[in-house]
Parts: C-alpha cells; sequence; structure tokens
C-alpha cells in the first residue's frame, strides 16, 4: 500500500493549476481520522431490503486503505430541493456503500473539499456538473456520484448549511453538496492547498486517489481514468 501523494494537479486550460495556498500537507496518518460512524448506525441497506454493515477497517488515510465512515449536514438534490436550505439534513459515506454492485447506488464516490474563498475550488465547481453529466446520462441513478463539501465561507471562518446552498446554487448543484467546518477529513489534507479530491469504490469504501489542487473528473480525462480503472473493476 503506497502513501498518498498530495501536490497540485493541473486541471487542463479551466482550472488553475494552484491550490489556494502553497502550505505542503504533512505526510497522512492511519487510524486518525476523526469521525467512527457516520449515520449512528455504520450500516446502508441491501438489494434484498436487510441492513448491511459498512466495512469495519481497518481504516486508512492512504490509498488502498479503507475510508472511515463520517456524516454531514447539506442537500442531498439541491437543483430539486431549489437550493432550500430549510431541507438540509444529515447523510454519510455510508449512504453510498455499495456492495453487492446493485443499480439503485453508485459505483464511484468522487468527493470534494472546497472554500468559498477559494479561486481554483470556484473554478473545479464550475465545470463539475458537466463531468456528472457525462458520467451520469441518468441523474436519478447515479453510477458515479459527486459530493462537495464546503469547509469554509468567503471570509474563512467555519461553514455553516447556508454555504452548501450558496455553493450549490452558484454553480447549478445537482449532486449532494454538505459542509464540513470541523474538517472531518483534515487528516487528508492542509486546508491551504484546497480543493482536495478523494475518489472512492463503493464497493470496498477502498480510497483509488487523494490529492490536492484541481483535478479534471470528466471521462477521457486524469481524474476521469481514475474514476473509469474502478468502474472496469
Amino acid at each position: 500500500m503506497r502513501r498518498l501523494v498530495l501536490p497540485g494537479l493541473a486541471l487542463a486550460s479551466i482550472v488553475t493549476s494552484v491550490a489556494c495556498g502553497s502550505s505542503d500537507p504533512p505526510p497522512p496518518t492511519e487510524e486518525s481520522q476523526v469521525q467512527k460512524t457516520g449515520n449512528g448506525t455504520g450500516g446502508t441497506t441491501g438489494s434484498n431490503g436487510t441492513s448491511v454493515d459498512y466495512p469495519k477497517g481497518p481504516f486508512s488515510t492512504v490509498e488502498g486503505g479503507i475510508l472511515r465512515d463520517a456524516d454531514f449536514n447539506g442537500l442531498l438534490r439541491p437543483v430539486a430541493d431549489n437550493f432550500d436550505v430549510g431541507k438540509a439534513t444529515k447523510f454519510s459515506f455510508s449512504n453510498f456503500y455499495n456492495p453487492n454492485s446493485v443499480d439503485t447506488k453508485p459505483r464511484v464516490l468522487v468527493v470534494t473539499e472546497a472554500g468559498r474563498w477559494c479561486s481554483p475550488c470556484k473554478e473545479e465547481a464550475k465545470v463539475s456538473m458537466a463531468a456528472y453529466k457525462a458520467w451520469n446520462p441518468d441523474l436519478t441513478k447515479p453510477v458515479v456520484q459527486f459530493v462537495s463539501l464546503v469547509i469554509e465561507n468567503e471570509n474563512y471562518e467555519p461553514s455553516v448549511p447556508d454555504d452548501a446552498a450558496l455553493w450549490a446554487k452558484a454553480y447549478g448543484l445537482a449532486y449532494p453538496v454538505g459542509i464540513d467546518p470541523s474538517l472531518k477529513l483534515g487528516d487528508f489534507f492542509d486546508k491551504s492547498a484546497i480543493p482536495f479530491n478523494m475518489i472512492i469504490d463503493t464497493k470496498t469504501m477502498t480510497i483509488t486517489y487523494a490529492g490536492t489542487g484541481g483535478i479534471e473528473l470528466a471521462p477521457g480525462t486524469s481524474g476521469g481514468d481514475k474514476i473509469q480503472a474502478v468502474l472496469g473493476n
């Protein structure tokens, strides 16, 4: 199992190759994520309606390791909910766990952490819906699920639910947008180097990629190839 490589990755022509800060994040450590359970049960629903336990670990912050469950607050369907913060709800990584590869759940989970003050994050968000639609012709059954988590507002203050609604509305995001003011994924990155992107195989909740700086996610791009590799397994 190799350690995460966290230098900024270039987004061709659109997204700047420089993350929001120049500080290199410290080497990640295993077994150090804060949140131990996501939805209070650590489970999800299988294809036959029975409960399926979230992987028990060992959890890790290195590629090839299992992502620890964590829960967040936000809008699961921002466009459908008209970006109404009153419809914010709790969701967790376990909601996307898909051990049996059923078509009602995604095969790949792409998690992005962003700040409303961060220019590269904004550039990445501008093109994210085009990539999302390219992977998911039927948006009601996404094969590749994107999730955006806002960590801070425009004044570098910890995010609140309004920030999720404002972020989703600014870029017309139809996929889940939540907040992470306490940096539950903070062991993966330095917040001065956002955006942070992570690609997860939902069959096992294995981390297949994690890195700071913008990355293209559309089919046929550098990030898209990483997504396709998971789909091909």
